[in-house]
């Protein structure tokens, strides 16, 4: 019976209400520790539980389909795996953030797709030396795009059209003498090449660095002088991945966001000086176990780097709008007034309930085009 009312409260939510799978974990069992049963799975409560957990390197999302035809790192098991993550570390570690041009756009509304632009530049500039031109821009950015919007549940089918031709136009490019990619790269199939740099590099940095660098911006009004405390406490109100799912015997399901507040004092206040101490629990947002991001000091680096950027201007303020609710997930995007001069005390954008209905309902046909949580 404790399965059955569990697994009703829990997926009749999901179905329901304009919350993701994680937030409504942790609105749902906030009070509880260690795993929770479900239908075919647990629900894990705490990071305690989660540590004690046997070791794995089984893959923390083998079911999504949001990246089609690409196949990312974080859904390859085994041998597959394991050789792809050691080409791709051996990439990372040659990537080196000497310089990048950033600009934040003086602006009022939702500033999210802009910051997401200026991370595929920079993200391309990285990869292959030089700026992306003008025609392989229009090719590969709409793709690039599309693979987010099915993440941000903002679109429920996904382009296949502009995905091909960010593909095709991706094969082309490593045609090109790049020292970035070793001849152990270049035996992968040309899937597994295409892969590593759409989805484990390109889509890696443009994703998680827009959602870390936005977070940061919305927040940075409660900065303290430790920015690195800063960028820790807003990983764990605001971490970069909704759920893991790991499958199993019997498998587990765990929300980041009731991991990084469960055995936390004041768990939903932002304090960036609780990092001072040490009598906490961990941080969980870069992966878990053997599935840590190979990506994180790459990610990490950037997104502080550009925050740094955009505090040294002091004469600049930025404004949330009044309508703005600060979510992991940026359903609305990310609705801010950026500028100079005098700073204005509210205002409003439009379009909010529209847009949270179409969100909503792109959601529930993605729980049930992939699967993600049964």
């Amino acid at each position: 019976m404790r399965k059955l009312y569990y697994s009703a409260l829990f997926y009749g939510g999901t179905l329901l209400l304009p919350i993701s799978p994680g937030e409504l974990a942790w609105k749902l069992f906030s009070k509880k520790k260690g795993k929770i049963p479900l239908f075919h799975r647990d629900l894990i409560c705490d990071t305690e539980t989660l540590m004690s957990l046997p070791k794995s390197d089984r893959s923390l999302d083998e079911c999504t389909t949001a990246f089609s035809p690409f196949i990312p790192l974080l859904t390859l098991n085994d041998e597959a795996w394991k050789s792809r993550r050691k080409i791709l570390a051996d990439i990372l570690r040659t990537i080196k953030l000497d310089h990048f041009d950033w600009s934040l756009p003086l602006k009022k509304g939702d500033i999210y797709w802009d910051v997401y632009e200026n991370l595929f530049r920079i993200g391309f500039q990285l990869i292959f030396h030089r700026a992306p031109t003008s025609s392989e821009f229009a090719a590969i950015y709409p793709g690039i795009v599309d693979i987010n919007k099915i993440i941000k549940r903002q679109t429920g089918k996904a382009d296949m059209e502009c995905r091909w031709r960010l593909y095709h136009t991706v094969v082309e490019l490593l045609k090109d003498d790049n020292p970035l990619f070793s001849d152990e790269f270049r035996a992968l199939s040309e899937i597994n090449q295409v892969s590593i740099v759409v989805e484990d590099l390109l889509t890696s940095i443009c994703i998680q660095c827009s959602d870390l660098v936005c977070h940061l911006l919305l927040l940075s009004e409660s900065f303290t002088e430790n920015l690195d405390h800063c960028i820790n406490e807003t990983l764990r109100l605001y971490p970069l991945t909704d759920i893991w799912t790991r499958k199993g015997e019997r498998g587990w399901i765990a929300s980041l966001v009731q991991l990084n507040r469960s055995g936390w004092d004041n768990p939903n206040l932002f304090d960036p000086n609780r990092w001072e101490k040490h009598d906490h629990p961990p941080l969980i947002s870069w992966g878990f176990d053997a599935r840590g991001c190979p990506a994180t000091k790459l990610g990490y680096n950037l997104s502080k780097a550009i925050i740094e950027k955009i505090l040294q201007d002091k004469t600049l303020w930025i404004v949330p709008a009044a309508n703005f609710t600060h979510t992991r997930t940026f359903p609305l995007g990310c609705q801010v007034w950026i500028g100079r001069g005098e700073k204005p005390t509210s205002w409003t954008f439009a379009g909010k309930w529209r847009t949270l209905f179409k969100q909503w309902f792109n959601s529930r046909l993605r729980l049930f085009d992939q699967q993600e949580l049964w």
